[in-house]
């Protein structure tokens, strides 16, 4: 009754009971709604029965886990619009250069016109992704450290926040 009225989740209720009646342990990963929603992973393990005791008892962990998914979205984007990045400006160099094995083979003029275009195009495409890619790295880098600021010793605390919310503002 107690447990209930704390934790509404069936998953997790079931869990439980797996754990209590079955002596199975499990882990379930729940979101729960409100205002923010959150991700959490329940973990249940069987507890062992006391000598001559029917009574059973479980160990439940709950875990949040909401800044490590929206962590790992960030790194999934990141990939996403790293590869976008480069595929597009690849298709194009590799238009250009199919220009310049047919028709343009023979053509000065347009050939220098091309491969200007497409060294201009290497340089930007280089640049920008390595930009990119440098200040992508590091907005995850700082997702990850806010997620685990409780983790390190609280003289780092000061320091690292005023990092973070510098490095926070630059443009990406």
């Amino acid at each position: 009754g107690l447990l209930i009225s704390v934790i509404r989740e069936p998953t997790v209720l079931e869990a439980i009971d797996e754990a209590l009646f079955l002596d199975l342990p499990s882990s379930v990963d729940y979101l729960a709604g409100g205002a923010n929603e959150r991700h959490w992973r329940a973990q249940v393990r069987p507890l062992p029965r006391r000598e001559g005791s029917l009574e059973a008892l479980a160990f439940l962990t709950l875990r949040d886990e909401t800044d490590l998914r929206r962590i790992e979205r960030m790194r999934v984007d990141f990939r996403a619009n790293a590869s976008h990045e480069l595929r597009t400006p690849l298709a194009s160099l590799s238009g250009f250069i199919e220009t310049l094995k047919g028709h343009a083979r023979d053509d000065p003029k347009a050939r220098d016109r091309f491969l200007d275009i497409m060294a201009t195009q290497a340089d930007r495409m280089s640049r920008a992704f390595i930009w990119k890619v440098a200040f992508g790295f590091c907005k995850i880098c700082i997702a990850s450290i806010k997620a685990n600021l409780h983790n390190m010793p609280t003289f780092l605390h000061a320091n690292l926040l005023e990092l973070i919310e510098k490095i926070s503002h630059w443009p990406l």
